[in-house]
């Protein structure tokens, strides 16, 4: 009886993450209500676990709640702390239900994926956004057309070498979707899911560690603010190139996103690397609750032309960064049992869920609220699904060729 309210509550929860930001276009507030059920969810997956015996992992995430609400408590953060908790506790909350699925439970998962990932088209035609930017309006059921191509990327790796048997309909199944995906791609004028494909492919052939790809990620940024500085126009004139624009978006050091991790480094020195608060930083929920901290981020404006954007949650600022200067020195429980995750499929899985993996890590580190959206169970949600059905793909090989 267990099992199946444990089921019932990770269906209604993954129906939440599938269809609320398309809901929330025709339903004012509706995207505030899907936060209410998701706390209602976390409510009900706390009691169904709560008999469960306590691992390492599960015990550092214990101390870190503690933690967590208690230096809340102390700098009267309390409100802010337990909102952002549930937020993102609600959506990492699969991980920890995962081990209770077994193969039948997976291919269904995995079929829902599939049909959500094909429908996207669908609503892409269909039902396209009304938004200034027509390159944005074929969102599907995203909050934003590039989103989806980034999601659609990131799975079209498996799903292209996925037998043909796992589709409806065989091989002309697998044909309709994978034109239908790459299609909805296509129209998502995504160009940073392809270069992050592109990178995801590279950093598989050449790496198993997610230590190694990291330092190539850090390695690459620096390089990348070197040569576009190298190549900025010196001139006082309005000529200004892409280069220009990027380089002022995202190394600037005033009014670029490199602004935003100054600050952020700063007030984590100032806590004594204790942290700001979980959600006192970048996050929806220091803007909701007036955080002076979050009030005070340089926002990003371009100063020489009309502004690309005005934001406190810039583009290219790491969700990882975000946790570090939020949580401080305890942000170290949740990153490095991520990092040991992502390692242990690097070194493990096979090709096509390395790449997958590697472009999971760098989405992360380029969306600084990843971990606040429904978008972030979805990714997990697939990487679990998919890595445990090949894992088991490759024990029924192993049993049937011995």
């Amino acid at each position: 009886m267990k099992i199946k309210i444990g089921y019932l509550i990770l269906f209604i929860q993954l129906g939440i993450v599938f269809i609320s930001d398309f809901v929330s276009r025709l339903v004012t507030y509706f995207s505030h209500s899907t936060q209410l059920l998701f706390s209602v969810v976390f409510i009900f997956l706390i009691i169904y676990f709560y008999k469960r015996r306590i691992d390492l992992n599960s015990a550092k995430f214990v101390f870190l709640i503690i933690s967590i609400l208690s230096i809340g408590l102390i700098r009267n953060q309390f409100l802010l702390n337990l909102f952002q908790l549930i937020l993102i506790a609600s959506n990492f909350i699969f991980i920890f239900f995962a081990h209770k699925l077994d193969e039948k439970s997976l291919k269904k998962l995995l079929g829902l994926i599939l049909i959500f990932s094909f429908s996207q088209l669908f609503f892409d035609l269909l039902f396209p956004r009304e938004v200034i930017d027509l390159k944005d309006q074929y969102s599907g059921t995203f909050i934003m057309a590039n989103n989806k191509s980034r999601f659609l990327m990131f799975i079209l790796p498996f799903a292209f070498l996925l037998p043909k048997n796992q589709y409806y309909l065989n091989f002309i199944g697998k044909f309709f979707f994978l034109v239908s995906v790459v299609i909805s791609i296509y129209i998502g004028y995504s160009n940073l899911a392809i270069l992050i494909f592109i990178i995801s492919l590279g950093l598989a052939l050449i790496s198993k560690n997610i230590y190694t790809v990291f330092i190539f990620y850090i390695i690459g940024i620096f390089a990348l603010g070197s040569i576009s500085k190298m190549y900025l126009n010196k001139e006082n004139s309005k000529n200004y190139s892409t280069l220009d624009m990027n380089y002022h978006r995202f190394f600037h050091s005033e009014h670029g996103v490199a602004a935003v991790y100054k600050y952020g480094f700063v007030k984590l020195k100032e806590s004594y690397f204790l942290g700001v608060g979980l959600g006192n930083f970048t996050s929806r929920s220091g803007q909701i609750f007036n955080s002076e901290i979050t009030a005070n981020i340089p926002k990003q404006r371009i100063k020489f032309w009309a502004p690309l954007f005005d934001t406190k949650a810039p583009y290219g600022l790491s969700s990882l960064y975000v946790l570090f200067i939020e949580l401080g020195i305890f942000s170290l429980i949740p990153i490095s049992i991520l990092f040991k995750w992502f390692n242990k499929l690097l070194k493990t899985a096979n090709f096509n869920i390395r790449v997958m993996t590697i472009f999971l890590f760098l989405i992360i580190n380029y969306n600084p609220t990843f971990f606040e959206f429904n978008e972030s169970l979805l990714y997990f949600l697939t990487l679990v699904v998919v890595s445990n059905l090949s894992i088991i793909n490759e024990r029924n090989n192993l049993y049937q060729s011995t």
